[in-house]
């Protein structure tokens, strides 16, 4: 006997239905047209403004002239030179990293001068690295000198131990370990207590 296999006209419609359903939402859904495609590309590589309005180097020609000025304690010159120098690496590092952000930066409006403060950022960093490098070997090599003090003549440092370890740390220089073993002897020499006394050194 053979039987024959009636199809489930429930299960039939059900699958009809289905299929329509899928066609219609996909016939009514649009992808983004060429112009939507142009805006969107636009604005992900917009220039922020905002964002480069902050990093900027102007400043730093006066900055440098306070720490070049040997009328003030040297202390204070070597502070002013490692917070130039660490604020003009932190503008520069920024920068560079939001202008490769912006692979298109070259085609918009106002990026010259972005351009151009990058460029005066990376000059002013180089001519306070060279400064500041100088004056810290010229502190680490004679980091003490002999001051008067009522009717003794006491040995002092030229600045606090601890503005020069930072120092020589920030700009990562050639020859740092044995810069820092001389600042070490020298603190050895005078106390932890009088190596943050910084003299009156005489010019």
């Amino acid at each position: 006997m053979l039987f024959v296999m009636t199809p489930n006209v429930t299960m039939i419609k059900k699958t009809l239905v289905i299929i329509a359903v899928a066609l219609f939402v996909g016939a009514c859904h649009k992808g983004p047209t060429n112009e939507e495609r142009l805006e969107r590309a636009t604005r992900q590589t917009n220039i922020d403004k905002s964002e480069f309005a902050t990093l900027r180097c102007d400043d730093a020609p006066g900055a440098l002239f306070k720490a070049r000025d040997e009328n003030r304690p040297e202390g204070e010159r070597l502070k002013t030179y490692v917070d130039l120098y660490l604020s003009l690496e932190n503008s520069k590092k920024r920068l560079d990293e939001a202008i490769a952000r912006n692979s298109d930066l070259a085609y918009q409006e106002g990026a010259q001068t972005i351009l151009n403060n990058q460029e005066a950022c990376s000059r002013h960093l180089t001519d306070v690295r060279i400064e500041l490098e100088r004056f810290v070997r010229d502190l680490a090599d004679t980091p003490t000198f002999q001051e008067i003090r009522g009717n003794n003549i006491a040995v002092v440092p030229r600045v606090d131990f601890g503005v020069l370890r930072r120092a020589i740390e920030a700009i990562e220089m050639d020859g740092k370990q044995d810069l820092l073993r001389s600042v070490d002897t020298a603190e050895q020499k005078l106390g932890p207590v009088n190596s943050r006394k910084p003299g009156n050194r005489p010019r």
